[in-house]
C-alpha cells in the first residue's frame, strides 16, 4: 500500500494505479461549476472541487479551485490552485 509520510506521521494511500498512487481521484470526481461574467476579451468557467470529494485519503484540506478563460485571440487558459494547508495536528 502506498503511504507517505508529513512532520513524522505516515498517512496510507489508495492504491489506483497498480501498487502506485496517482494523482488521486479528482479526475473521477464531479466539480461544481459556475460561469463567471463574460468581460469584452473573455469567457470563463469557475470550478471547484470541495474536499468532502476529495479521494486517495491525502492528509489535510484537498479543496481545489480552478477554471477555464477563452480569450478574445483564441486562447483556452487553465488555471488551477490547491491551498497549501497541512493537517491539523494534537498538541
Amino acid at each position: 500500500m502506498p503511504a507517505l509520510t508529513l512532520d513524522g506521521a505516515e498517512y496510507k494511500l489508495v492504491a489506483n494505479n497498480s501498487t502506485n498512487h496517482l494523482h488521486g481521484v479528482f479526475g473521477k470526481s464531479v466539480w461544481q461549476a459556475r460561469p463567471l461574467p463574460a468581460t469584452k476579451h473573455t469567457a470563463a468557467l469557475e470550478l471547484n472541487l470541495p474536499q468532502q470529494s476529495r479521494g486517495g485519503r491525502l492528509p489535510g484540506q484537498s479543496e481545489r479551485q480552478g477554471g477555464y478563460t477563452l480569450t478574445d485571440a483564441h486562447e483556452l487558459r487553465l488555471d488551477f490552485t490547491r491551498p497549501p494547508i497541512r493537517p491539523r495536528r494534537s498538541i
